[in-house]
């Protein structure tokens, strides 16, 4: 089962969620805003994550807070970088931003 860890405020809904692997497996992070799931990334391409849209001109399908900003591009940056106790990964850290909005802000998931 997923561990999701959720960020609300009046104009959006974002979690951060962790699926973990078995030993010796990958565990997954997916982002979720309000309630559409952005992407899922196995924990190697989730420490350093960037997506980049270009808002087509005219009508068009967007997700609110790609508008947000009023500019024609948008980017989602960030990730869930390792968190290391003596040479030993023990945790994961994310933060992720929508533009110039951070919606996912240090969510640290630890490993037993």
């Amino acid at each position: 089962m997923p561990e999701c860890r959720t960020r609300k405020d009046a104009e959006s809904s974002a979690s951060i969620c962790i699926t973990r692997g078995s030993a010796f497996r990958h565990d997954y992070y997916a982002l979720v805003v309000d309630r559409d799931l952005i992407f899922t990334l196995a924990d190697d391409f989730a420490e350093d994550i960037r997506l980049r849209h270009t808002i087509p001109p005219g009508p068009a399908i967007e997700f609110p807070l790609s508008r947000a900003d009023g500019g024609k591009v948008v980017e989602i940056r960030g990730g869930c970088v390792p968190v290391s106790k003596d040479n030993t990964e023990v945790a994961r850290l994310c933060n992720i931003y929508w533009g110039k909005k951070q919606i996912i802000k240090d969510e640290l998931f630890e490993f037993n």
